[in-house]
Formats: structure tokens, sequence, C-alpha cells
């Protein structure tokens, strides 16, 4: 047994996923930096020196993940924590969105989770040691709460990680493992920089969320962190995050339609401001 917990976190090679290595292996963890861009992940193992290697993975495929637990499994005597950060970010609303970006959201948001924790999970809960936190933590986003129109796709994926963390928790419960779902407000991280954008006005409207965020990559790492080793469910990690996530228990529907007018505003604004040229009749 390992006197230092291991611990795999994908999309590991920038932004939140890089924040979360970074406070692994100086909590003293060795640490998987699993991405699809491999020499992100290198980078990042450079930065970190011996305790981190990288990992070429993609999540949504589940041979990838087989391959990553293999090479581990060599390396390793036991898995720890599993962090599940890996996410993609398709914009516009669902009647013009294409069905290749639509599958591609839930093929690495969704389905990506549910391979890495399927793969996983049995490796987790043959594991015995003492650090803490153990178990799963999963990658959500306040807006699974808010819902904005014009990030459907985004919201349910992250709706749906939400759903399977709290039924993931029952399940790990008895082996004295944890799940905890991680909900932050709008982080400046690449999610942004590489989305899909399926309204040129989502990108004006995309840099104003980036540019009135105060929450750094960081400091999710080290709230989400430091919420599953209390054992927490869910970590909302933002002002403005919490008290939304309190105002969708109180007041749902005033939220929800609140959220609808300001976003039509913001689109409206933004079309003003960049209007799309006008496609030639043929």
């Amino acid at each position: 047994m390992s006197e230092f917990g291991n611990a795999i976190v994908t999309g590991g090679g920038s932004g939140i996923g890089r924040a979360f290595c970074h406070a692994l292996v100086e909590r003293g963890w060795n640490v998987a930096v699993a991405d699809i861009n491999v020499d992100a992940a290198e980078h990042v193992t450079r930065e970190l020196g011996g305790r981190a290697i990288a990992h070429a993975l993609d999540v949504a495929d589940p041979n990838s993940w087989h391959s990553l637990r293999t090479d581990l499994e060599a390396r390793w005597p036991q898995l720890d924590l599993l962090v599940n950060n890996a996410g993609v970010l398709v914009t516009g609303e669902l009647g013009d969105a294409s069905p290749g970006d639509l599958a591609h959201i839930v093929e690495v948001n969704l389905l990506g989770v549910m391979h890495g924790t399927n793969t996983m999970v049995p490796w987790l809960r043959k594991s015995q040691s003492t650090v803490n936190p153990r178990g799963v933590i999963n990658m959500a986003s306040i807006f699974a709460a808010v819902a904005p129109p014009g990030f459907a796709a985004y919201n349910a994926t992250k709706a749906g990680v939400i759903a399977l963390t709290e039924s993931l928790r029952g399940e790990l419960k008895p082996y004295g493992l944890n799940a905890t779902a991680v909900l932050p407000g709008v982080t400046p991280t690449q999610l942004f920089s590489s989305a899909r954008l399926g309204d040129p006005a989502h990108s004006t409207i995309c840099d104003k969320f980036v540019a009135a965020s105060k929450i750094t990559a960081e400091q999710v790492a080290r709230e989400a962190l430091a919420g599953a080793a209390r054992g927490q469910l869910h970590v909302v990690v933002g002002g403005r995050a919490k008290l939304y996530w309190r105002l969708k228990r109180l007041a749902p529907q005033w939220l929800v339609d609140r959220v609808g007018r300001q976003a039509a505003g913001e689109l409206r604004s933004a079309h003003s401001a960049n209007p799309t040229p006008p496609v030639p009749r043929p």
C-alpha cells in the first residue's frame, strides 16, 4: 500500500484540470495527468516533477480508458481518486445545432464521465488506503442549475453529471468512498476559447462572462478537494453561483424565467454590436 494518494485527473493539461494536478501534487499525491492533448499533459508533468505522469486519454473512448487503467495498474498499487474534469462547450439553440456537435458534447461531457467511472470504480473499490479524499470528483457547472438559453446541450450534459454523481454516491458509500459534484461559476479557461459557437453573438456573451468572472481555476480545485475531503455531495464555487444554487431551490421557475429574459437581452445586444452579414440569396 502506498503512503501517498494516487489520482487520475482528466483534462489535466490545462485549466481546472491542471489546477487539480498542482493542488494534489502539492499535497504529496501521485497524479496521472490525462488529456487528449498529450503535449499539454506532458507540459504539466514537467511542471510537477516526479509525482506526475502524462497519459493520452480520449474520455469518449472506452478503449482509451482501459489502456489508462492497464498502464497505471502496472505502476501504482492502488487508485484513490478519479477527477472527471475533461469537458467541452457547444453553444446555440437546439433548433440550430448540428447533430455532430450534439453528439460530441454528450460523448465528452456525459458519456466520458460514465466510461471513466465504469472503468475505474472497480479499482477504487478494491483499493485500501487512509488518504482523504477517496472516490470520485465530477466536474459539473452552475449552468446545470440556471440553464441559460443558448447553452442547452451543455446545460443538459452537466445536469446529467450531477444526477450521475448523486446515484454514484450511494453506490460508493458501502466501500468507504465518496462522490462529489462540483458546480463552479464561469471560470476563465480554455473551455471558452475552444468552444464550438452556434451563433457569432455567443462569442461576445462568452467574453462578457469570462471578463466578469472572479473565480480562478486554482480556487475551483482547492474548494473541490476540500469539499470532497469533508464528504460533500455538491461543491458550489463562486458567490454568484452559490446565490443561484439557493434560488433554484427556493424559486426555480422565477430563476429560469429571469435568466431567460436576461439571456435574450444579452443576445439582442450582441447581435446589434456584431450584426451577422446577410446570407446571399441563390
